[in-house]
């Protein structure tokens, strides 16, 4: 895949720092000696760390690969899209064809609510760690395409660094629907190497994000657009319910924690309406591809719920008129036939996405799976003429489909195959680097004790409910000579020391 070219004129902070805050539990949460939480008065039960992993496995089901695949090739196609045009000095807000962000339609609450710049920020790193979100969590991003992508001032990286550093403090609440739910940060370490944004996103996330079973698109390009974080808000729960033409009736709550405003926040409807709904509705109007009027239900004169009807906004909609061909097909014009984007974008102009996709049934089929032509020279000047024939040369006969056919069914089994086989190596290793990591960490800290230091950790330990077991086996008691050789004794240590954040 393409990488984005460094632009000229760009303003690089050449420092590099790194942010290793530590973020508390926060206050909202209050745990009990069970397990249960209490969040926003409801009461639920923690998820814990084998949930999770249940979880992250469930997520990594054999039967889920093909969907990884499919959303991995929809999120090159738009990356690369948006690749071109920041290549081209274009600007993410001039862009006229869509630059899309598939989204996974999920309960989400956020403690530490963030700001329009932090909104955007959420999205792009989403969006530029689409296309690997089933193979890795780590990701890097150059802050001249990120500062673009969010159309941010490009010689403003302290502002930018300051947002991801706040980001940082949001802390995601998750339902999973079986009455538990799980508590993340929106993003987790974070390193800024002179112009290049490190980050990781947890694993949870990823799996999340991956593979969304029930999702909606935005615009990145609108994203950039907006001035105002409610107007962000908005935006997306509108294209959550742009399907039905409507969102239903909102509780007035449930619309608040939507857009972020606390009950404290404009407590009055009228001075909420004002300063939140409505300077949202008219940016929508005036600068988004969609816009909504909202009826509403009272109570005793207070409004208690909220409707909006959604419908495109012609006054916005792009002038791009390409055909919307398919990631697969996008990913064999690029990759097998070489093509550029604006080569792309001129054959779409001109032709149905049925009649692209039929072309390079037969090209593909000819030319590279059964390789019975010379060699291509040039590809553009082939498609060009396959496309525009006029005395059927270029059609494949049924068995040749079906030949074609049974050729991608196969392929697609083997990219399945190879995507779990993948993931499961990856998973493997992620754990023998951590093993290590601990190991590691473990020595580190008890070379650096003196032997009294060692003394008290040992008997802090042997009296914990840790080394129950192993008090028990080796009848060792507080007091005893540290025993950190033994193999049922370094693993119970090292996770106590864990436990007690001391490595």
């Amino acid at each position: 895949m393409d990488q984005p070219k460094k632009r000229r004129g760009s303003s690089h902070d050449k420092k590099s720092d790194e942010v290793t805050d530590v973020i508390e539990i926060p206050s909202f949460l209050k745990l009990d000696a069970v397990g249960d939480a209490e969040v926003g008065g409801a009461v639920a039960q923690v998820i814990t760390a084998e949930d999770e992993a249940a979880l992250a496995e469930e997520f990594s089901a054999p039967d889920l690969a093909k969907f990884y695949l499919t959303n991995e090739l929809e999120g090159q196609q738009n990356y690369q899209q948006s690749l071109d045009l920041f290549n081209e000095g274009t600007p993410i807000v001039q862009a006229r064809e869509d630059i899309l962000l598939k989204k996974a339609i999920q309960n989400v609450k956020y403690v530490n609510p963030f700001g329009l710049l932090q909104w955007k920020l959420h999205n792009a790193l989403i969006f530029v760690a689409r296309p690997n979100l089933s193979r890795q969590n780590f990701f890097s991003v150059p802050l001249d395409y990120l500062s673009w992508l969010v159309d941010h001032n490009v010689k403003d990286y302290d502002y930018l660094k300051q947002s991801i550093h706040e980001m940082q403090q949001a802390i995601m609440y998750i339902p999973n629907g079986k009455g538990k739910f799980f508590s993340t940060q929106m993003i987790q370490e974070v390193y800024f190497d002179g112009t290049t944004l490190h980050w990781k996103i947890p694993q949870f996330l990823c799996k999340l994000y991956a593979a969304p079973e029930r999702y909606y698109y935005i615009s990145m390009a609108m994203v950039a657009k907006f001035k105002s974080r409610y107007t962000g808000h908005l935006y997306e729960l509108l294209r959550e319910h742009m399907f039905k033409g409507q969102t239903g009736f909102l509780r007035l709550a449930d619309f608040r924690e939507k857009m972020m405003v606390s009950e404290s926040e404009y407590p009055e409807f009228k001075r909420f309406s004002y300063r939140v709904l409505q300077p949202a509705l008219a940016e929508l109007e005036k600068e988004a591809d969609i816009f909504a009027t909202v009826t509403y239900r009272r109570e005793n004169r207070s409004v208690t719920g909220l409707n909006f009807t959604i419908a495109s906004n012609p006054k916005n909609a792009g002038a791009d008129d390409r055909a919307l061909v398919g990631p697969e097909t996008f990913r064999q014009l690029r990759e097998e036939f070489g093509l550029n984007q604006k080569q792309i974008k001129e054959i779409t102009l001109r032709h149905s996405a049925e009649r692209i996709e039929e072309i390079v049934d037969v090209l593909f089929y000819r030319y590279i799976f059964k390789k019975q032509k010379a060699p291509v020279r040039s590809w553009i000047g082939l498609f060009n003429n396959a496309i525009e024939d006029k005395e059927d040369r270029y059609l494949l006969t049924n068995s040749e489909k079906t030949e074609l056919t049974r050729h991608r069914e196969v392929k697609a089994q083997a990219d399945r195959i190879a995507q779990v086989e993948r993931s499961n190596a990856e998973e493997k290793q992620r754990l023998i680097e951590a093993q290590r990591s601990l190991t590691s960490q473990f020595d580190d800290y008890w070379t650096n004790l003196s032997d009294n230091e060692r003394q008290a950790v040992w008997d802090r330990f042997v009296a914990s409910d840790d080394a129950k077991s192993i008090r028990m086996v080796l009848r060792i008691r507080a007091g005893s000579a540290p025993n950190i050789q033994h193999p049922l004794v370094r693993p119970a240590l090292t996770g106590y020391l864990r436990q007690i954040e001391r490595i």
